[in-house]
């Protein structure tokens, strides 16, 4: 298995909580669109969508603007990806989710014996 970067790592831990805090997305959105180091329009237009759709208040609204403007910068090629990730449901479905817990346990972020789905230790 190649090590997987932190970036990689904390990108996980994002896909697989957003199906329960859609702040996720938000940060995913910025880790995406705003940051040089980890730019990523596809991913970031497809995440940025979803957190539009699911957050409230400050969260849409400059997830919002940031997507109105990453949109003008898509590619025909690039459009065509970012609508098959919206139509996955990137990144809140099971989809993205399943093989990021996957990636999560073999990092040893999650322990072996969690089961997908689970988003506390069990007691």
């Amino acid at each position: 298995m190649k090590k997987k970067s932190y970036f990689d790592r904390g990108i996980s831990l994002l896909i697989y909580f957003s199906e329960y805090n859609p702040v996720c997305e938000h940060l995913m959105s910025i880790y995406y669109l705003k940051r040089d180091k980890t730019l990523d329009l596809v991913k970031g237009v497809a995440a940025t969508t979803s957190s539009v759709e699911r957050n409230k208040g400050a969260w849409k609204k400059f997830s919002s603007s940031w997507l109105k403007k990453a949109k003008l910068k898509l590619t025909p090629a690039q459009k065509k990806e970012v609508d098959e990730l919206v139509k996955l449901g990137f990144p809140h479905s099971d989809h993205f989710r399943k093989a990021a817990f996957k990636h999560l346990q073999e990092s040893g972020d999650l322990p072996n014996d969690w089961e997908y789905g689970q988003t506390r230790p069990k007691k």
